[in-house]
């Protein structure tokens, strides 16, 4: 085996082994999903057995809410930036939409 191609295998290697080491899948519990991801004021209702997560802000004497629906590769913090302007001048819900073909 030529010396470079020896160099290359070992350096593969070597950044797949970092990779798994520094973003390899540990599993996390729900609680600590919640306090990362789903801090006030997130909530969350049960639907069909499965909690979902959702937002309420702003002014909630409006009764015409704005409902933000993120699409399927996002979630519902993709609209952290409108929400935190709107919120000021309206009632603003955003809800986690998710796949139920799982």
């Amino acid at each position: 085996m030529a010396p470079i191609f020896k160099k290359f295998i070992i350096g593969i290697a070597v950044l797949l082994g970092l990779i798994v080491l520094l973003f390899g899948y540990g599993d996390r519990s729900v609680q600590d999903l919640q306090e990362k991801y789903a801090p006030y004021p997130s909530s969350f209702i049960q639907v069909d057995g499965m909690a979902v997560h959702y937002r309420d802000e702003g002014l909630k004497t409006d009764s015409l809410p704005i409902v933000l629906l993120h699409g399927t590769a996002s979630s519902l913090h993709t609209f952290n930036a409108w929400a935190s302007v709107l919120k000021y001048n309206m009632r603003v819900i955003l809800v986690a939409v998710f796949d139920s073909s799982h």
